[in-house]
């Protein structure tokens, strides 16, 4: 009976400790404005539009770092970016460090980029790491604004299925996506 207590006591006590730690925030690559389209399927010599969208954790995003790889076929060109933004440096495929005029608490987008297609070749638009800072990752908006990764929730998928990734597939994980 006392390993029975002590075993309830112990799970109840590591289950209040996993629920207290924060979630991790996304990002993701969209062609719409409503970041619900992860695939295009574009032509040779044709435009899109990619979107660089983030849902922040529970601390909320302050300012966020990354990079957008491009496959040798497709070329970034317009950049358009969001009214939240304060202050950005460097460019997406050189790495980009944005911050926010507020804490952002709720998905929202950072750029948009027209993407221009030279040939229809399969692959994927990626967000990757920072080459200086790391990542991709968010400041939050937590004292001292601490550093945070994020779970890359899917890349732009070009010709081929959209793959749409989360490190925890539990059925309130993936609801909390939409949330």
């Amino acid at each position: 009976m006392k390993k029975a207590i002590v075993l309830v006591f112990g799970l109840l006590l590591l289950a209040a400790t996993a629920n207290a730690l924060p979630p991790l925030g996304y990002m993701a690559l969209y062609a719409d404005a409503a970041h619900s389209v992860c695939r295009v399927d574009p032509t040779a010599y044709s435009q899109f539009e990619m979107w660089i969208w983030i849902k922040p954790g529970t601390a909320g995003v302050k300012c966020a770092e990354f990079k957008i790889t491009y496959p040798a076929t497709f070329m970034g060109m317009t950049v358009t970016a969001s009214p939240l933004i304060s202050v950005a440096q460097g460019d997406l495929p050189g790495g980009m460090s944005v911050c926010f005029t507020d804490c952002q608490v709720d998905w929202f987008w950072s750029q948009h980029q027209t993407i221009f297609c030279m040939g229809p070749v399969p692959g994927y638009l990626t967000l990757d790491p920072h080459p200086v800072a790391g990542g991709p990752q968010v400041a939050s908006c937590a004292d001292g604004y601490p550093i945070e990764p994020v779970v890359i929730l899917n890349h732009l998928a070009l010709l081929q299925p959209c793959i749409v990734g989360v490190n925890n597939t539990s059925w309130g994980a993936i609801k909390n996506l939409y949330n």
